[in-house]
């Protein structure tokens, strides 16, 4: 049994076949990314001033989430009336 590779060559069960250079080559993330990671990961050992660490941050988000909750419930709800006329005796 033989498989047939991207690259179009049959190749016999268990052989490797030569990757590509450009499939070789490491995945690198956006340097954004890995620089916002960074950035982060300095706040949380608090290296930087300039924003929240991030437990902080997942603490204030969660309290969001509750007062969302808590306004939520609060809010009046609609009354409703049955329209068949069970109310009327």
């Amino acid at each position: 049994m033989s498989l047939r590779c991207v690259d179009g060559v049959d190749h016999p069960r268990g052989a490797r076949p030569e990757l590509s250079p450009r499939i070789r080559s490491p995945v690198e993330p956006k340097s954004s990314l890995s620089s916002n990671c960074l950035r982060q990961a300095d706040r949380d050992d608090c290296c930087r001033a300039d924003g929240l660490p991030t437990e902080e941050r997942e603490e204030i988000r969660h309290l969001h989430r509750a007062n969302e909750t808590l306004r939520e419930e609060r809010e009046p709800r609609p009354l409703l009336v049955p329209t068949d006329g069970a109310l009327a005796n």
